[in-house]
């Protein structure tokens, strides 16, 4: 079968046997912002092609049986992809996850997001409810908290193996903008010349739980760059601390897991990690795997219906 995460600026494709083991791998740049001119269809065919191609290499790919169905997740099932599929709302497990698939071809289907409801605020994700499940399942977790860094972190909790609540922070996206777009931009190095610091991180971190809030500590960080309390080279690592322990405080205000598991990148998971530990929180790491691991249990749930 086909599995394909669909974001805004990239695709990632695998074809996957009946045990789930990976048989090829396709990638691109050709996220849902940047078809230029392409049609969603003409892309997708152009993926399947190249996917087919690797049958030379690893004759399993000649079984038909391998390339169906074809599952897609991420943002291609936003209102700006291929169609659009209706959110799941929490709870939800993916039983109801499977149960509304969109189907927009034969055998081929759009994994539904999650929506979250609390008051009159509204959260919405679309590709980390598959990590979710797929990292759940290599873990054999039930229960927990779940952290998925990136763009737009996500902390959701899951519990008797549903996902019950979660909450968005755009932490990356304040990053870039504050890194290369503010004042505090003209006291860093540039940005091909950034290495990561984890003593600045980390006490970038730690000062985001202090009073203050954290637009006073954006200041802040200028401040001690000016009086040469922070230097050019360690500011984007600060920073970055910064809007992370914001996150964490934030994310933790209410409740305090015992852990945290931890679902993404290895770089951006080893920054998490960092600061969950600078705060006493032990983390688990998910297996990198976790988007194919999750769509393979969702397409199991297919083929029982």
């Amino acid at each position: 079968m086909n599995l394909i995460d669909w974001g805004t600026t990239s695709l990632r494709a695998v074809r996957v046997n009946s045990a789930g083991e990976v048989l090829a791998e396709h990638t691109s740049n050709q996220g849902i912002m940047h078809l230029e001119r392409k049609s969603f269809e003409s892309v997708f065919d152009s993926v399947l092609i190249a996917l087919n191609s690797m049958n030379t290499v690893n004759p399993a790919l000649n079984d038909s049986k391998n390339a169906s169905p074809t599952l897609l997740s991420g943002m291609v099932g936003s209102r700006n992809g291929w169609a659009e599929a209706a959110y799941v709302p929490t709870p939800c497990s993916v039983v109801e996850i499977a149960a509304n698939l969109l189907q927009i071809k034969a055998d081929t289907f759009i994994v539904p997001g999650v929506s979250h409801m609390q008051g009159d605020t509204a959260d919405v994700m679309r590709g980390e409810e598959v990590q979710i499940v797929g990292a759940a399942q290599a873990l054999g977790l039930q229960d927990g908290c779940f952290v998925l860094p990136g763009t737009h972190s996500k902390w959701a909790r899951l519990a008797d193996a549903r996902i019950t609540e979660f909450a968005t922070h755009m932490t990356g996206e304040a990053y870039a903008l504050l890194r290369n777009e503010s004042i505090l931009a003209k006291l860093m190095v540039a940005a091909a010349d950034e290495i990561w610091d984890a003593a600045a991180f980390t006490q970038g971190v730690q000062t985001a739980q202090s009073p203050g809030g954290v637009l006073h500590h954006l200041f802040g960080t200028r401040s001690l760059g000016l009086f040469g309390k922070l230097s050019a080279e360690h500011a984007p690592s600060y920073l970055s601390g910064l809007l992370i322990g914001e996150e964490f405080r934030s994310a933790l205000a209410n409740a305090r897991p015992e852990q945290v598991t931890l679902v993404g990148s290895h770089q951006l998971v080893q920054a998490y990690a960092t600061a969950a530990h600078s705060l006493g929180l032990k983390t688990v790491r998910a297996p990198a795997n976790s988007t194919w691991l999750g769509l393979y249990e969702i397409s199991k749930l297919i083929a029982k219906k």
